[in-house]
């Protein structure tokens, strides 16, 4: 959003995803990267905003013990670029073990 709320769309090609960290679960032998730097447009001005995911614990994993599914899941901290925090996110990924395609057919 715009300073004066309007919405402002930006592209993909303008956001960064940089792994800093993995986790690998002891269950299902995934590994997850669950700490990453993102960079995207600085919502006012120009230039670029830099934040940083970590997340509160580890062992976020899920695994559903009838589809074999495992997913990790959990609550980050959001950190600026002197380290500060400065919010909380929830991170999600999966397609870490296996395929997920092949799970659901």
């Amino acid at each position: 959003m715009g300073s004066d709320a309007t919405p402002r769309h930006v592209g993909p090609d303008r956001f960064q995803w940089e792994v800093t960290g993995r986790w690998t679960s002891g269950v299902t032998g995934a590994r997850y990267p669950n700490r990453v730097r993102l960079t995207a447009p600085a919502l006012q001005g120009s230039g670029t905003r830099t934040l940083s995911l970590e997340p509160l614990l580890d062992a976020q994993e899920i695994v559903d013990p009838l589809g074999g599914v495992a997913y990790w899941e959990g609550a980050c901290r959001v950190r600026d670029e002197s380290g500060r925090v400065v919010g909380r996110a929830y991170l999600e990924l999966a397609g870490y073990i296996g395929r997920l395609r092949d799970k659901f057919r």
